[in-house]
């Protein structure tokens, strides 16, 4: 018979990591026990703004990076 581990439901585990990524903050609220841990709360300040202006100096810039495209070609795994 083989073992196999089945991840429970976040509400029957008790426990979760809560991340909201907003325009411009990222929030991350861990919970234990069903319960919000407070002094785990953090909120980092980058967001999709931040993402989404990164993403488009990178293409931006392209031409100036040989081998970026096919590099991530190659790392794509179906």
């Amino acid at each position: 018979m083989k073992n196999t581990a089945q991840p429970l439901p976040a509400h029957q585990a008790g426990c979760a990591l809560v991340l909201d990524a907003g325009f411009s903050f990222t929030h991350a609220v861990p919970i234990f026990s069903n319960v919000v841990l407070d002094s785990g709360v953090r909120r980092q300040n980058l967001g999709g703004k931040v993402l989404t202006n990164y993403l488009k100096e990178l293409v931006s810039y392209r031409q100036d990076a040989p081998g970026l495209t096919t590099r991530c070609l190659l790392d794509y795994s179906v």
